[in-house]
């Protein structure tokens, strides 16, 4: 885009140093000068909020170490403590998944069905 933007500035800049010599005194000047402007403002103003959200970006992910550090230490912690009732961890926001224990020699229960 700067290449694009340079460019019709540089034509620009001739056309107007040319006066009535310029062989581009046909363009509608009343619209391209005003685009040239707007162009080269929004492409500031582009590049300043890309930098202000790549260093957004960078902050959110250190912050992000640490919550991870913070949810594994908590799911550890919680694991320890309700180790026979590891559906409690669902109180706290955790998703818990029941699985059956293949080990046990206990049959699990039979689910029930819906009548039908």
């Amino acid at each position: 885009m700067d290449d694009r933007i340079n460019l019709a500035k540089m034509i620009a800049g001739k056309h107007a140093e040319l006066g009535a010599a310029s062989p581009l005194g046909q363009l509608k000047w009343d619209k391209i000068t005003p685009a040239i402007a707007a162009a080269e403002a929004s492409h500031r103003e582009s590049k300043r909020l890309q930098a202000q959200a790549e260093a957004a970006t960078q902050a959110r992910d250190a912050a992000l170490e640490t919550i991870v550090t913070f949810l594994r230490a908590s799911r550890d912690i919680l694991s320890g403590v309700h180790v026979d009732e590891m559906r409690k961890l669902g109180d706290y926001g955790f998703t818990v998944s029941a699985v059956t224990n293949r080990a046990s020699k206990e049959p699990p229960a039979a689910a029930a069905k819906p009548a039908g």
